[in-house]
């Protein structure tokens, strides 16, 4: 990499620093695959998993019978060894998250969730810093709204959020009044929402079209949403602070 040897590192240093970047990922994301890890880094080389392995700090996920089932996914996923973990606590020593809760994929997900890392590897090596993964996420925020991930970029927090197959009308409506929420509190200072279809996106935009008045939805006592008999209305500058994006 010319950018790491004008900034006066040794190859060794820039090999120091991608291998603790990708322990920090695995630890904070439970698993990856070794393109994530690479696009992470910004490795033009591969071989950074291979050294990790040789190294003892990662093994590989057996993902045979996904990748059968669900396609397209890559061809091989990795997770910290004990020996990697133990590494990685040190750089992570604020993480409460339980590693072992999250070191494996869930399998009718997967792809989803790919596909987010992908996403936010490519905001982190474009220089953001990764506030919340989506384990943290899972496990830490309670109530309102969660999106897949969040990083940050130039002092704004923002919000990543991936659908690739429809939701239903009560998940969606409910979804889109709480992310305007979130963006009012101020909880986020935007949202990336990037959609897998054509007909996902167009749906966003229409929903998040300011001053627009969609369903609004509440949750029942038994968890279900119920649809109320007023609306919603989308506040006038959100087009500025959510970007949809077509995959």
């Amino acid at each position: 990499m010319e950018q790491d040897k004008s900034e006066g590192k040794s190859p060794r240093e820039v090999g120091a620093e991608r291998a603790r970047a990708a322990l920090t990922w695995l630890r904070r994301w439970g698993w990856s695959s070794p393109t994530v890890l690479d696009t992470l880094t910004r490795s033009t080389r591969r071989g950074l998993v291979a050294r990790l392995e040789r190294a003892k700090m990662v093994e590989s996920i057996d993902i045979d019978f996904y990748s059968i089932a669900i396609a397209p996914l890559p061809k091989k996923l990795v997770k910290l060894t004990e020996m990697g973990q133990q590494v990685a606590e040190t750089f992570c020593s604020n993480v409460k998250t339980i590693y072992n809760d999250i070191a494996r994929p869930k399998p009718q997900q997967l792809l989803h969730d790919v596909k987010v890392q992908e996403i936010a590897a490519k905001y982190i090596a474009e220089g953001a810093e990764l506030v919340y993964s989506a384990p943290e996420l899972n496990r830490f925020v309670k109530s309102g709204k969660i999106p897949d991930a969040v990083v940050s970029r130039d002092g704004k927090k923002i919000a990543i959020e991936l659908e690739l197959t429809k939701k239903r009308e009560d998940e969606f409506y409910f979804g889109i009044e709480a992310l305007c929420e979130s963006l009012k509190n101020k909880r986020f200072d935007g949202y990336a929402i990037y959609c897998g279809s054509t007909s996902i996106a167009d749906r966003y935009k229409k929903a998040l079209a300011p001053n627009v008045i969609i369903d609004c939805y509440v949750r029942a006592e038994n968890r279900h949403l119920k649809k109320t008999s007023k609306g919603y209305l989308v506040p006038i500058d959100i087009t500025t602070k959510v970007r949809i994006i077509e995959l």
